[in-house]
């Protein structure tokens, strides 16, 4: 079967909509304006997608991301068909998650990698429930990965893919979470 085109205007509004939905949900939080949605040119170094949380914030972030994959062959064969990532700015990372640290005293930069992970892990799943419109009726993620401001080494990605899609995120009128999606067309869908 031949690759599926992905219509990339549809694609980044329903990521931008699976954004939103995941901090609406699992973070309680109320958004006074839509997230904005851009296409950019993604940016790789040695054969690996660069990831680096300084050009997304100003300061340090927590880094969350998955492989995605279409079957369990090719995640096996780290052969990934897109990747996911969620980067939280760190000084208001303890008010984003506050209903979920309650009862945490101080900043605990462990419990707040881990729901930087479970917010990474909760835009999949809504992003799942979508991407069988673009021939992913079955996606899997790979095991997440954790970073502080940056993966020194990049990431595994689609290589064919050039586009990856941000989604930056203003709560209290502040540059709070961006989201990023790489996705190639699929191959099987």
């Amino acid at each position: 079967m031949s690759p599926q085109t992905i219509n990339k205007e549809e694609l980044a509004e329903t990521f931008r909509r699976c954004v939103q939905r995941s901090l609406e949900q699992y973070c309680q939080v109320v958004f006074t304006k839509d997230p904005k949605v851009e296409q950019l040119d993604l940016i790789e170094y040695e054969s690996r997608m660069r990831i680096f949380g300084l050009e997304k914030f100003n300061g340090t972030c927590y880094i969350s991301l998955v492989n995605l994959y279409e079957s369990p062959l090719e995640a096996e064969h780290k052969d990934p068909c897109g990747v996911l990532l969620v980067y939280v700015e760190e000084e208001n990372a303890e008010r984003l998650f506050k209903a979920l640290l309650k009862g945490v005293q101080g900043e605990d930069e462990e419990l707040i990698a881990e729901n930087t992970q479970k917010l990474c892990i909760a835009v999949f799943e809504q992003l799942k429930k979508e991407l069988s419109q673009f021939g992913y009726p079955g996606i899997l993620m790979s095991a997440p990965e954790n970073y502080l401001s940056n993966a020194e080494q990049g990431v595994d990605f689609p290589y064919d893919e050039d586009t990856l899609y941000q989604v930056s995120c203003i709560l209290w009128r502040e540059k709070i979470v961006v989201a990023e999606l790489v996705l190639a067309s699929a191959k099987h869908g």
